[in-house]
């Protein structure tokens, strides 16, 4: 077979195009719609009537409302000149298959001499079982996360007893004392009025431990991501572990950057994280003796990126087992799944941030958190 011969490579494209479930169009200057085969009005819906002409109006009309301005306003900066290529996903409301999800990618192929397209090509892909899948994939990470929450928490029960029992047990005495000062002859109601004040700060610090508890114990839709303040973040972490570094003798240090600029992420999965990092690194120093127990825990920013660095003096990481501690239920502890850090180091991604570990050079591990910074606080 002739492979140079023009009309053997059109139909070699013809197939490729058509293995690839791709619809195919072609337009003229102005964006008026020159050409569309037969594949792409059967994948938009367009009735038979409609000629070619209409076809971009159809597709305008049917795109989902939340999308269409993203995606006009993509196909505006491409047609005047901002890019030759352009992809865009979006979905669009089918007129029988209901909504369905679309990958569009276009490029111009003349423009005149302003740079306004005058010729451009186009293929459009569905990708709704694509989509599909990708949601059925994040069900199972959320299941999966939550599973592994619970656990954590199970496993800081006795930490989390302590945080509540501290501040319950104040609060109890407080209110004895106050009831003792109320039954003098002349009660010193300005010694009453400080009383109330710690039963309420107490009140407030108990309340704090349940929000935390319940949120995690919580099983979500979707992550629902925020602006964070990682140092906040990493002080309250500290506080639900607090309970358990008191009953290992395990102390921690916090080397907090100030001004630390803020960060998009889901505030329960980011909390999730850093409790792992923590209990695994309390494990990691098990056997340590009582000096070299402690944890350190550093923000940093770095242009436009923050990290949180946490430092345990354990035995290290072997450097057989570096490449797999990631890895879904690989594990060198006698319990476990094996299942935290490699939760931890998706959820990371899931927000466009990293996590990676490293050996340190006077021993034990560090534990690498990177996230992007919130846009609206990017430098300039």
């Amino acid at each position: 077979m002739n492979t140079d011969d023009p009309g053997v490579r059109q139909a070699q494209l013809a197939s490729a195009i058509e293995v690839a479930g791709l619809g195919f169009y072609e337009m003229r200057e102005g964006g008026r719609t020159h050409m569309v085969d037969e594949r792409l009005r059967a994948m938009i819906g367009i009735p038979e009537d409609h000629g070619d002409s209409r076809v971009r109006e159809f597709w305008r009309a049917h795109i989902h409302p939340e999308d269409l301005p993203r995606v006009l306003q993509k196909s505006q900066d491409h047609l005047e000149g901002t890019g030759d290529r352009v992809a865009v996903e979006y979905r669009f409301r089918h007129p029988t298959r209901g909504e369905i999800w679309f990958h569009h990618v276009a490029r111009v192929v003349e423009r005149d001499a302003t740079g306004r397209a005058v010729r451009t090509v186009g293929v459009i892909q569905d990708i709704t079982e694509r989509k599909a899948a990708e949601q059925e994939a994040r069900r199972a990470q959320e299941e999966l996360a939550h599973a592994a929450r619970m656990s954590m928490l199970g496993e800081l029960a006795a930490s989390l007893a302590h945080e509540l029992n501290q501040p319950l047990a104040a609060i109890l005495s407080n209110a004895q004392a106050a009831r003792r000062f109320l039954a003098a002859p002349e009660p010193d109601l300005r010694e009453i009025g400080a009383i109330l004040d710690d039963i309420v700060r107490d009140d407030k610090r108990a309340g704090e431990v349940i929000h935390h508890v319940r949120a995690m114990l919580q099983k979500k839709g979707p992550v629902a991501a925020e602006p964070l303040d990682l140092n906040e973040l990493v002080r309250g972490t500290a506080k639900l572990a607090q309970g358990e570094l008191v009953g290992r003798d395990i102390g921690l240090e916090l080397k907090l950057a100030p001004e630390l600029p803020a960060v998009r992420a889901g505030r329960v999965e980011m909390q999730q994280v850093l409790l792992n990092l923590m209990v695994n690194a309390m494990d990691a120093m098990r056997d340590q003796p009582a000096g070299r127990r402690f944890i350190r825990i550093q923000t940093v920013a770095a242009g436009d990126r923050v990290r949180v660095a946490l430092r345990d003096h354990g035995e290290g990481i072997a450097e057989q087992a570096m490449a797999d501690i990631f890895r879904p239920f690989f594990t060198t502890k006698s319990h476990g799944m094996g299942m935290g850090l490699s939760i931890s180091r998706s959820l990371v991604e899931a927000h466009g941030g990293a996590l990676w570990a490293e050996n340190a050079a006077d021993g034990g591990a560090v534990f690498w958190i990177e996230m992007p910074v919130h846009p609206e606080e990017s430098p300039a």
